[in-house]
């Protein structure tokens, strides 16, 4: 079990009832991130896999969407960016092009059908950034997987608080946190 707070981005793993009740217990606590949890979803262990990050952000000085992938370290910490990653910036006048996604695979050292699924990945993120109004979405940890090439275990996302009028499912969701906050 990894149990440390803010490792791995609030993943932890736990193989018994007991251990996902306190591990859900401890991401629920104020101390465990720096952002306060306010619910635990709990899914099947997959089988090890290599584990990394995988960024969008919007990045107001180039005035283009930054795609950047490295190593999983629970990222989503307030230190800043880690230096480790290779980074593409996307102009949302062209969008997302199958080279953008090759170029960043291949930084990962991802080949065939982790490379096509990783595309497949990034490109609903960089829809997702666009359809909700995101200013940053992030998986951490994003894990290889035999049969379905990758899949994202961590994610967090930013939404621009100018924009939750258009995403009132976010808005909603935002006002029961608050209200369970209370």
């Amino acid at each position: 079990q990894r149990l440390a707070p803010g490792e791995d981005g609030g993943v932890v793993y736990a193989t018994t009832p007991e251990a996902v009740s306190a591990a859900a217990e401890r991401i629920l606590a104020p101390a465990f991130a720096p952002a306060a949890a306010t619910r635990v979803l709990i899914e099947e262990a997959l089988p090890e896999g290599r584990a990394f990050a995988l960024v969008l952000s919007i990045d107001p000085e180039a005035g283009r969407i930054a795609c950047a992938v490295g190593s999983s370290a629970g990222s989503n910490h307030p230190e800043g960016p880690r230096a480790d990653l290779g980074r593409v910036l996307i102009d949302p006048a062209l969008g997302l092009h199958p080279h953008h996604a090759r170029r960043l695979a291949h930084r990962l050292g991802l080949a065939g059908v982790e490379a096509a699924a990783f595309g497949r990945c990034l490109g609903a993120l960089y829809e997702a950034v666009l359809a909700l109004d995101a200013s940053r979405i992030e998986i951490d940890p994003l894990l290889t997987h035999e049969a379905r090439g990758v899949v994202a275990v961590g994610i967090a996302m930013a939404v621009d608080d100018c924009a939750l009028y258009r995403q009132p499912e976010l808005q909603a969701l935002r006002e029961e946190a608050e209200a369970e906050a209370g």
